[in-house]
């Protein structure tokens, strides 16, 4: 597998390297820097090396974070469905959803270190929020969140492409356009807020 190189500052946190990392080397008896124990006799090897399928910890790779992320959507559409039918019935579950989402999404991009248990939780709570929230649109707009949930899955399944395939890298120019892009849909949403009105 070839190596993919990534600017995404995400990618240089704690868990995450350009490849898998080889199994380390266990030297022989009396070979150099060979660490002995005990009076001199060679440590007691695990099990997993014994049969031959021990493997070094290695980080994530751009497959793997590609995986993930589709896993994690994957947990955001089944939340997203339990929020879609429960949303009649209970409607602040989907605000408690995006609170709760919300303030996970501070503790999860100020930790040192990736933690897989919290990010699994808000897409959960994500998913829930989401699909509550559609619900009442769908109400109020009939045929409004099928229009969104294509838009979405084009949209997303062109960037992992774009981004597997090489040819969108997180730059700090790619930086500027996407948050600059960002800054128009919103500033666009509101002004149509405002007319609608």
């Amino acid at each position: 597998m070839a190596e993919m190189r990534s600017s995404n500052p995400v990618f240089s946190r704690r868990g995450f390297t350009g490849r898998p990392t080889a199994p380390a080397p266990v030297p022989e008896y009396g070979a150099g820097g060979y660490p002995l124990s005990g009076a001199g006799a060679p440590p007691t090897p695990t099990p997993e090396q014994l049969s031959g399928l021990y493997r070094a910890p290695s980080g994530m790779t751009v497959d793997d974070v590609v995986m993930h992320t589709m896993g994690l959507f994957a947990i955001a559409a089944v939340t997203g469905m339990a929020g879609w039918a429960i949303a009649p019935a209970a409607p602040a579950v989907g605000f408690v959803a995006m609170f709760a989402a919300l303030a996970l999404s501070f503790v999860i991009s100020f930790s040192q270190r990736l933690k897989p248990s919290l990010i699994v939780i808000f897409a959960a709570l994500e998913g829930l929020f989401v699909g509550a929230v559609s619900r009442f649109f769908e109400d109020a707009y009939s045929g409004i969140v099928l229009q969104a949930l294509l838009g979405t899955a084009v949209v997303f399944v062109a960037m992992l492409v774009a981004y597997r395939s090489g040819r969108l890298r997180a730059t700090p120019r790619m930086t500027r356009i996407v948050y600059g892009s960002l800054l128009g849909v919103i500033m666009l949403g509101l002004a149509d807020l405002v007319i609608r009105a």
